[in-house]
Formats: structure tokens, sequence, C-alpha cells
């Protein structure tokens, strides 16, 4: 299986708006000086991409520049998504992806890779699992 995010990762599961908020309880949490959320939201809404993002943070305050990609930024992510699913079924396919991946981790701990391999191929279209089409040996 694999995903294609577009414009990339961030914006394809997330607003700017929710990347803002995302931002700025992680300088919160870090006790930055920073402009007001509603500020880093104007701001922000103007990104097409999560380097845009970045750049428009760091070019609104110098104290944004401690915050970057990696395990921090990736962890309060995965954090906002669990907790603000967008379907009544977190992982589902009309949540975010990022929601989906992780369903998709859980399944594969949970099932046996040679049943799943001969009930099931990747359309190389979309990506996802899609039922094999499983002929009865008649010998």
């Amino acid at each position: 299986m694999f995903f294609i995010s577009k414009p990339d990762f961030e914006l394809h599961n997330f607003s700017t708006s929710e990347l803002a908020e995302i931002s700025f309880q992680i300088a919160q949490d870090k006790n930055l000086d920073i402009p007001s959320l509603e500020e880093i939201k104007a701001h922000c809404v103007k990104a097409n991409s999560a380097n845009e993002f970045f750049d428009i943070l760091h070019n609104l305050s110098q104290n944004f520049l401690s915050l970057s990609k990696g395990r921090d930024w990736g962890s309060a992510l995965l954090e906002f998504a669990r907790e603000n699913p967008l379907s009544q079924e977190r992982g589902s396919d009309d949540d975010r992806t990022i929601n989906r991946i992780v369903r998709l981790i859980y399944q594969c701990l949970s099932i046996s890779y040679d049943p799943t391999r001969r009930k099931y191929k990747t359309d190389p279209n979309t990506g996802k699992l899609i039922g094999r089409v499983v002929q009865n040996d008649t010998t």
C-alpha cells in the first residue's frame, strides 16, 4: 500500500488553521514569546506547502526558528489528528490520511502476512488493498 500527499503531508492532512494551532501549542509548551493565535492563522493561511508554512512562521517571529519538522512536530501532528478525526470512525476512508496510516499499521501488526498476501493485492492506481480474484483449484 502507498499514499500520495498533495501538495505535501502536512497540507494533505491538516488545514493551515490547524497547523497554526499545532504550532501555537508547541510554542506555548516551550514558553516561547510568539504572536497571538489569530495573528498566526491570518499570516499562515497563504501557505501552499509545509515549507511555505514554516517560512511564514519563521518570518513572523524569530522564536519560531526553533520549530521545524522533526520528532516534536510529528508527535504533535499525530496527537492532533488522533484528537480531531474527520470521521466518526477513526481511520476510515473519509478520515485524515495520517489516521488511516495508523489504523493500517495496527492492522498489519495484528494480522498475519501470508493470508493477507493471498487475499489482497495493491491497486497500482490508488495504493489501496483490494481483494484478489481467487481461482478454485479443480484438479
